[in-house]
């Protein structure tokens, strides 16, 4: 389960995600929709705790992703729209934002998940 509580950001004075709290239910599938410039991304990007929020509580798992971000982060995976360009940062992103597994907290185990990997880059 991923419960956010209360996530704000702000940049400078301007807020761009104001009070959200909601809870994702494991083995459901939601939808996050909105227009451009409604916040989908950053709040993506806060609960995966590859950007940090100005004041929240995200759960994964009962993880805090701000106190527990290894334990958490081994819970999920996220593939960003843009993913950076640039080589060695683009390889420490992927590692710690992309390729993590989120079998275990759909349904399989991570072990089952795993065994039916044949290639994992060395750079991971």
């Amino acid at each position: 389960m991923i419960e956010v509580r209360h996530l704000t950001k702000r940049y400078g004075t301007h807020t761009v995600i104001s009070d959200l709290t909601f809870t994702i239910r494991k083995g459901v599938i939601y939808g996050f929709l909105g227009p451009n410039g409604a916040g989908k991304s950053t709040t993506m990007n806060i609960i995966t705790g590859c950007l940090g929020a100005t004041d929240s509580e995200v759960l994964v798992d009962g993880h805090s992703i701000s106190e527990e971000p290894m334990q958490a982060k081994k819970l999920i995976g996220y593939l960003p729209e843009q993913p950076p360009a640039d080589g060695l940062f683009q390889a420490a992103f992927a590692s710690s934002c992309s390729f993590l597994n989120l079998a275990d907290f759909l349904s399989s185990s991570a072990k089952d998940a795993s065994e039916g990997i044949s290639f994992i880059p060395d750079w991971i």
